[in-house]
């Protein structure tokens, strides 16, 4: 999916083309076809914020970084925000894994680090290896668990369709 297309799917009302010349500019050391997956994928994490209004969604540090050049568009990203199905401002907040998971008992953490896996799949599909790379949950699972991605994608899938998620 380009990114156009996407932004026609997740925020109709939203006209994308001064951010992405911005983007272009001010990421212009970024490969172009690397800079589309970052900004694509910070859409999706955009979008299932937007729907779904919880969750512990840790993306890496470039993703974050588009996030941050967004939210510097103040104007843009508001209409953007207003575009998303939620249509509510999202803030940004700067949280760790262990400020999330204070006071939380570990299987609620868990439960709500991979409860977006399904969400994702949901509404975009599957994982492929240039998206992978920038959601450190799908990271974890693969580094740590050794799960392949054909195995995380089939866990989403199988989530959805026995409604262990409220997807």
């Amino acid at each position: 999916m380009r990114t156009l297309d996407l932004f026609q799917q997740i925020a109709p009302s939203y006209d994308a083309n001064f951010i992405l010349a911005h983007f272009a500019k001010k990421f212009a050391a970024v490969p172009t076809e690397v800079l589309t997956t970052r900004i694509e994928e910070f859409l999706k994490f955009m979008f299932l914020r937007s729907t779904y209004h919880q969750g512990f969604i840790p993306l890496t540090g470039e993703v974050d970084d588009i996030w941050h050049e967004f939210i510097l568009q103040t104007r843009e990203y508001e209409k953007l925000c207003k575009a998303l199905p939620g249509g509510e401002f999202i803030h940004h907040n700067s949280v760790h894994l262990e400020d999330f998971s204070k006071n939380k008992d570990r299987t609620d953490v868990v439960r709500d680090l991979i409860n977006w896996l399904p969400r994702y799949y949901k509404n975009f599909g599957s994982f492929n290896e240039e998206a992978a790379q920038y959601w450190m949950m799908v990271s974890f699972l693969r580094a740590e668990l050794k799960l392949s991605l054909e195995q995380i994608n089939h866990l989403a899938q199988k989530a959805i369709n026995s409604n262990f998620t409220t997807v």
